[in-house]
């Protein structure tokens, strides 16, 4: 019975493999973060069912058990031990034990990834197996590759995606572009080792997976590629026979390195400019220089950031995916001039400084360790003295290098499931190679045959019915609490979003179902139904109906802070809603509180003033958008709130000043309200001619706001145009026409 088992189980495994290798390729939009939850979600799944057949084969079987005493199980082990262990001690054990649905890195998924690695090490044993799965691994990128071009050319019924660069299935261009990255190494390693046609279809690969890379314009993972190459030039150059032959070669190669760092100058000269406007905006990422030194400097801010966590808790770190609680706790209140979007860093953006500062001096040297024995296992079975053909040791060398890549790129980003999957994939195949003591891998190795010695030994201690009783159980258990729970209360959110479309009553029913749940996901899905509420405020009409859901909004916003009172945004997004509402008092109580955890992010400031005026307290409000402007003089939000509170006090000669110190940096026309409050300042300092020019720029990025147009027949009136006034009254009735009668009122007094 055990032996026929044992045969399903096995091509389970590998068939299992090949699904997970397709993960990328997957998407499930009905959950909230369809591009990065539903992977994860699956993949989870996917290995903890193969866990359990790992897990009988591995009971009654020596063969299948993990060799912990080698380098790569033994150090990739303490890294997994040292993830839970500071977890445990850390600030938010929870949150790094899960992670949240944006990323799916916590400690659990990690588990899952270092279980997928032991089971694939000790169940392919086959090179022929390893070689089927890293062709299946090809094709799959290549088809992510088609969905992105797919996506490029405007194919309808293709995930659309609004960036100019490319994600394809993975929903961002530098996971695509990861992921690509380890896909041409996979393909170059191919081709040293295939003969005839899958050489060429290997090389083929290689060029497509670099095209991906391209249209994806991750500028990181670009030098990271680069740099591999440039020592795997080196290594053809001098493993050439002839010295001639690597002279002459040399020479060439620092040559066009030369000629590469001239263009490269040149291309940064004023001369250059109507070129740089008609290139392609993949070959202009990669080269413009301004746009890659803006994008440092924004990058830098976390790293350091990062270093002052370290420092303050150096041997255990913060708790793994804790970045944003000491992110916030030393707020660089600069890095507010890229926008509000970008100071929400969950990641420093740098492997290492996350490894360092949320595991401490223990996580990085275990993470360090990890690493180094990749390259010194791959090294010494380079230098092994079997009898290896040239492509063999090629092919090692290959390998070497895309560990360095990803090691490299990881420097300027952080781990993300999709090229996860292939870094694990790739190391176990790393594993098998450097295991192999004949390991010539252009020649076929035999399956391993079963030791005689090594049958059903322990059958009689354990029963195999009540193993698979129990592993049934706890599998059950593990699928349902890790998988399936988050899974229904990510898709009851998604349901509440399109029904908040419709009928509030409903939506509201539906986001109670998904936080009923109780699962990881609750904090984001309560920040995602008070955004959605209050962008729909003007579509609920029932009063009883909005009471209830601002209760239930405020019940459930105040858990977010209790279930993670180190994280400054659940304090800030309620006091925003509080604002919202009209309870500045709740409102500024939240703020100082929030203000503790970060005392120079400019949001509390912002938010502070809109509670001071609120209230009343208009000079109040004036002085702490001071202190917001003083945080950092060249964020231009910072001075668009300090002019709009100058202006609600009345003092349009301050509030004109500042906004025009506003307008040096950046656009303070995006929000139609806003534009229309700015141009009515105008109008009462006595400025008629630039009110009708703000109006006029609120009419052309919202063309179909009736406001926009009443506003600016108002305005024309005031500066007798009567004509225009006319024309601006029509086109108002016509967006809405229930304003016939008033328009006609209007008509009548132009003509007076």
């Amino acid at each position: 019975m055990f032996e026929s088992l044992e045969k399903i189980f096995l091509k389970a495994v590998y068939l299992t493999s090949c699904l997970i290798l397709f993960l990328p390729l997957f998407v499930y939009k009905k959950v909230v973060y369809p591009y990065i939850f539903s992977k994860v979600i699956v993949f989870q799944i996917i290995v903890e069912i193969i866990f359990a057949f790992w897990l009988i084969l591995m009971v009654y079987k020596k063969e299948y058990r993990p060799n912990f005493k080698n380098p790569i199980v033994l150090t990739l082990t303490i890294f997994i031990a040292v993830l839970i262990l500071t977890a445990l001690t850390g600030v938010d054990p929870y949150r790094s034990f899960y992670s949240t649905q944006e990323r799916m890195t916590g400690v659990l998924t990690m588990i899952h990834f270092w279980l997928w690695f032991l089971i694939l090490i000790t169940v392919l044993k086959n090179w022929e197996d390893w070689r089927k799965l890293i062709w299946v691994s090809l094709i799959f990128s290549f088809l992510v590759g088609l969905y992105g071009l797919g996506q490029k050319i405007g194919l309808k019924f293709l995930l659309q995606e609004t960036d100019i660069r490319m994600s394809s299935t993975l929903g961002n261009p530098i996971y695509l572009g990861v992921y690509s990255m380890l896909h041409i190494f996979l393909a170059i390693f191919l081709f040293i080792k295939e003969k005839k046609f899958l050489k060429w279809l290997a090389l083929f690969l290689t060029f497509f997976n670099l095209l991906v890379m391209i249209f994806s314009a991750s500028r990181g993972v670009f030098l990271a590629l680069f740099l591999s190459l440039f020592f795997f030039l080196i290594y053809l150059i001098l493993s050439l026979p002839s010295k001639k032959s690597r002279v002459s070669f040399i020479t060439i190669f620092i040559l066009l390195i030369v000629i590469f760092g001239f263009f490269y100058y040149f291309f940064q000269t004023p001369k250059l400019t109507s070129i740089k406007s008609k290139m392609p905006f993949y070959l202009y990422r990669f080269l413009d220089f301004k746009t890659l030194t803006s994008s440092f400097d924004q990058r830098t801010i976390p790293w350091q950031i990062g270093l002052k966590g370290f420092k303050e808790r150096p041997i255990f770190g913060w708790g793994w995916e804790n970045f944003n609680v000491f992110f916030n706790k030393y707020f660089e209140p600069r890095i507010y001039r890229w926008g509000e979007e970008g100071t929400w860093f969950d990641k420093s953006h740098n492997q290492l400084i996350d490894i360092l500062s949320l595991t401490g001096i223990i996580g990085l040297i275990s993470y360090l360790f990890f690493f180094g024995t990749i390259f010194w296992l791959l090294s010494k079975k380079w230098l092994e003295k079997f009898e290896y053909t040239r492509t063999t040791r090629m092919g090692l060398f290959v390998l070497g290098l895309m560990f360095f890549a990803y090691f490299i790129q990881n420097l300027t980003v952080f781990d993300t499931p999709a090229p996860l999957i292939i870094f694990y994939f790739s190391l176990s195949l790393t594993y098998f190679i450097t295991q192999n003591t004949d390991l010539n891998i252009n020649k076929k190795i035999e399956k391993s045959k079963t030791n005689p010695r090594l049958k059903t030994q322990n059958l009689k201690q354990v029963p195999l019915p009540i193993l698979i009783f129990l592993i049934i159980i706890f599998l059950s258990l593990a699928l349902y609490e890790f998988n399936f729970k988050p899974f229904f209360a990510s898709k009851e959110a998604i349901k509440g979003l399109a029904f908040s479309q419709v009928n509030p009553k409903i939506a509201l029913d539906y986001f109670k179902k998904s936080l009923s749940k109780n699962t990881f996901i609750n904090p984001e899905v309560r920040l995602l139904m008070m955004k959605n509420f209050v962008e729909k405020k003007e579509m609920i009409k029932d009063e009883k109906t909005w009471q209830e859901i601002t209760e239930f909004l405020i019940s459930e916003m105040k858990k977010n802070i209790k279930e993670h009172p180190n994280d400054v945004r659940y304090f800030i997004y309620l006091a925003q809603f509080y604002n919202f509402i009209n309870q500045p008092d709740e409102a500024e109580e939240i703020l100082i509180q929030a203000k503790k955890l970060s005392p120079k992010r400019q949001q509390i400031y912002f938010n502070l003033v809109d509670s001071k005026i609120l209230k009343g307290e208009k000079e109040e409000a004036i002085k702490i958008a001071k202190q917001a402007v003083n945080l950092d003089p060249e964020v231009g939000e910072a001075h668009k709130i300090l002019a709009l509170t100058y202006f609600k006090n009345n003092d349009f000669k301050n509030g004109l000043l500042e906004l025009e110190e506003a307008e040096k940096r950046i656009d303070i026309y995006t929000d139609t309200q806003t534009t229309l409050y700015i141009a009515i300042s105008y109008f009462k300092a006595g400025n008629l001619k630039k009110a009708i020019e703000v109006s006029e720029i609120a009419r052309s990025r919202d063309p179909k706001n009736v406001l926009v147009y009443t506003h600016l027949a108002s305005l024309y009136k005031e500066a007798g145009e009567k004509e225009k006034a006319i024309e601006m009254a029509k086109k108002a009735v016509e967006l809405d026409p229930s304003l016939a009668q008033e328009a006609e009122i209007f008509i009548k007094s132009l003509n007076q």
